[in-house]
């Protein structure tokens, strides 16, 4: 489905409003590699919010990623493990303000 256009962060909280209502049905329990992959996504969407909640939506997008790894290592699917702790190092070097 194609985002409307317009406002930028518009369409990215409506993605992530996308991404929540999957994860009703893609259960971690159920559907780990599923969920995993779409909490990464909703991670990465949070990541690339700006405005006055920046630091609210990257730290939303480091408990993403740290959630979306444990399940990657826990599968061993180390390319999504490895790209999953790539994503996850830069958001928490926007956390600690370090570049």
């Amino acid at each position: 489905t194609l985002l409307p256009e317009g406002d930028r962060d518009t369409n990215i909280r409506e993605a992530i409003r996308c991404y929540d209502l999957a994860l009703e049905v893609r259960k971690r329990d159920s559907y780990p590699l599923d969920w995993a992959i779409t909490t990464l996504n909703r991670a990465e969407a949070y990541l690339q919010l700006d405005g006055p909640e920046r630091g609210g939506n990257v730290g939303e997008a480091v408990r993403g990623f740290e959630s979306a790894l444990e399940v990657f290592q826990g599968m061993g699917l180390e390319h999504y493990a490895a790209d999953c702790r790539s994503r996850l190092d830069g958001a928490r070097k926007l956390v600690t303000g370090s570049h």
